[in-house]
């Protein structure tokens, strides 16, 4: 994907389309986005720096998504929710055992 129609997709998202508002919203002046527009180019860290949410990898390739997922999770953070979420049941199944042992019931509802 071309720079110029990546610069175009960005100030459409961020600013509705008005090029003066995104060239305040990171810090340029509104030359300078016309100039990055003629030029097929634009400054990559400093979009990045400015631009909540912006993909690093879809400013540096054009592939992909041009917004992060929030939702996207690590590996290691997954297996940290998963080994708490296991250490939880195994405490919910022995209090559920014990009260089983102790004639306590409890309906769960």
């Amino acid at each position: 994907m071309d720079k110029r129609l990546m610069l175009e997709q960005l100030i459409n998202y961020y600013t509705d389309g008005n090029k003066t508002r995104f060239a305040e919203q990171i810090g340029v002046k509104p030359q300078t986005i016309n100039s990055w527009l003629t030029r097929n180019s634009y400054d990559a860290e400093l979009i990045y720096s400015k631009c909540v949410n912006v993909s690093a990898d879809w400013l540096l390739s054009g592939e992909g998504s041009m917004i992060k997922n929030d939702h996207t999770i690590s590996n290691n953070d997954m297996q940290e929710e998963l080994i708490k979420l296991r250490a939880e049941n195994d405490v919910l199944r022995e209090l559920a055992g014990l009260k089983k042992r102790n004639g306590i019931k409890k309906d769960v509802g």
